[in-house]
């Protein structure tokens, strides 16, 4: 239990604290709402430290009477007009802070839909890439195979797909192109062979 010197001390202090939050709070920047609110708190405030001060002096002089008269006539008049205002900015904070919430919110979600926009712009732009890059590799390679196929099956009319090119592309269809150059040669040759074969036989028969 409190003596009288304490608790007028602890009332001291009190005061002392919220005055000090109080003067805190107000510096920062307030919404004209919470403005409005902060100046029915501040006459109101007046209004109970002047009462409060009193309650201070009687417990300095240690009267009890005059303790208690006031607990009864005053000390309950100057303290509720304090938690109207008080009520109403904590409302409003939250208020406030809900609003700042959602609106976070709304701006992750907007962050994650521009993500998600990015990343699946970045995998179509790799995926056209890709198909660029073997399109532009498998399409002559596919066509080459098809000439060395028709070499092998005997065709050597048929066109070598990047014949000249100076790419790798071209210097293998170059290789083709030696492997179908000789072999009309080699026909060539077989062919004169031939030719003069039946030259001689006929001589002979004549």
């Amino acid at each position: 239990i409190l003596d009288w010197a304490a608790g007028a001390k602890a009332i001291d202090l009190a005061l002392s604290t919220i005055d000090t939050r109080w003067r805190t709070y107000e510096a920062t920047r307030l919404t004209p709402e919470e403005k409005k609110l902060t100046e029915i708190f501040d006459k109101a405030r007046i209004a109970s430290d002047a009462s409060i001060r009193d309650l201070v002096q009687i417990m300095q002089r240690q009267d009890k009477v005059e303790l208690e008269r006031f607990v009864d006539t005053k000390l309950y008049s100057s303290v509720d007009p304090l938690a109207a205002p008080i009520s109403d900015l904590i409302k409003l904070q939250l208020s406030e802070a809900n609003a700042e919430l959602e609106a976070a919110k709304a701006e992750k979600n907007n962050l994650t839909l521009w993500q998600s926009v990015i990343a699946g712009f970045a995998l179509l732009m790799l995926g056209a890439t890709v198909w660029f890059i073997i399109a532009g590799l498998l399409g002559p390679l596919t066509k080459l195979r098809e000439a060395m196929r028709q070499l092998a099956a005997g065709n050597l009319k048929t066109l070598i797909f990047g014949e000249g090119r100076r790419d790798e592309i071209g210097q293998m269809a170059g290789a083709v192109a030696v492997f179908r150059d000789n072999a009309l040669e080699r026909q060539r040759l077989e062919q004169e062979a031939e030719a003069g074969r039946s030259l001689s036989e006929r001589e002979r028969e004549q």
